[in-house]
């Protein structure tokens, strides 16, 4: 093998192994990019689930996991009012009925007012 030989082997060894370094270096910037992902999408995943934990807290008025899940807690809240709302409203039409109408105004009232 003549020395033009032996330089075009090793140019093209030379380029192969760059090939390898260039495929390894490409494999590493990507795995890093997909562990930067991974980070972003735990975090954000964090901060949904506090989101939801704090909404929940708020509407509820206890910190704990949901009785029956977070929608289904809320809906049972609403249900729960409305028929406190119908005990509140018979109650003021009884007041009504014994002539004590300044007391159920003020039952409705308060009712109204949200207290």
């Amino acid at each position: 093998m003549n020395l033009e030989e032996q330089n075009q082997k090793l140019l093209l060894e030379n380029q192969q192994l760059w090939g390898i370094v260039n495929d390894k270096c490409s494999s590493a910037i990507q795995l890093k990019r997909l562990q930067y992902d991974l980070d972003n999408m735990r975090q954000q995943h964090d901060d949904a689930c506090a989101l939801v934990a704090s909404m929940h807290h708020a509407a509820v008025h206890y910190i704990g996991a949901p009785k029956r899940g977070v929608v289904e807690d809320i809906e049972d809240l609403a249900v729960e009012a409305d028929r406190l709302k119908k005990i509140i409203e018979r109650a003021a039409k009884a007041l009504r009925r014994c002539k004590l109408n300044k007391y159920a105004d003020k039952l409705l009232e308060e009712l109204e007012n949200g207290i």
